[in-house]
C-alpha cells in the first residue's frame, strides 16, 4: 500500500512546484508592455518589471496614485493563454485603502467595457499576501492592473500576478 502512494505523492509535489497555488498550471506576467499614469504629478509606477514572474521573490512593483482622480496602470503580457482565478501577491502600504481593478484582454487592444474585477485592500503591515483579481472563464493574454484614487491615496506593491490555469 505504501508503494502505491508514492506516485500519487510525487504528482502532488510536482504540481505544487509549478507555482504559488497548489494543483494549478498557472500563468504569470512574463513581460510588462506598458506602465502609465494619468492625473497629477503625485502618481507614478516604480520598478514595473518587478511584477514579472510566477512566484513571490521579494522584488515589488509600486503603483501609486496620490491625489483624487489619479490613476496608474501596469499592463503585462501573460506567459501563455491564461484563464481561471487571478491572484495578486503583495500589499497596500499600511494605513492606505487601495482601490484596484483588473482588466483582461486576448489581443491587448479590446479590453471590454467593464473590469473583470474591482476590489479594495487595506493592510496593517507590509507582509505580502494574496489578494483576489477575479475569475476569467475565457483565455486572455494581456492583463492590466489599475490603481486609482477615489479620495484616499492609493499605494500598492505587487510582487507577482498568477492564474490558476
Amino acid at each position: 500500500m505504501e508503494l502505491g502512494c508514492i506516485p500519487g505523492c510525487l504528482a502532488v509535489c510536482i504540481l505544487e512546484d509549478q507555482g504559488q497555488h497548489p494543483g494549478a498550471q498557472p500563468h504569470w506576467i512574463a513581460d510588462v508592455t506598458s506602465a502609465t499614469w494619468y492625473g497629477s504629478s503625485a502618481c507614478h509606477v516604480w520598478n514595473e518589471n518587478n511584477i514579472r514572474g510566477s512566484y513571490s521573490d521579494g522584488s515589488l512593483a509600486q503603483i501609486y496614485a496620490g491625489n483624487f482622480g489619479d490613476q496608474t496602470v501596469i499592463v503585462g503580457h501573460m506567459s501563455g493563454d491564461a484563464h481561471g482565478d487571478i491572484w495578486l501577491t503583495g500589499y497596500s502600504v499600511p494605513g492606505y485603502y487601495t482601490d484596484y481593478q483588473v482588466w483582461v484582454s486576448y489581443d491587448g487592444t479590446n479590453w471590454g467595457s467593464n473590469p473583470l474585477y474591482t476590489g479594495q485592500i487595506y493592510d496593517s503591515s507590509t507582509t505580502e499576501h494574496d489578494f483576489y483579481g477575479g475569475y476569467a472563464g475565457s483565455n486572455f493574454r494581456y492583463i492590466a492592473i489599475v490603481c486609482y484614487d477615489t479620495g484616499l491615496s492609493c499605494n500598492m506593491f505587487v510582487d507577482c500576478v498568477t492564474t490558476t490555469n
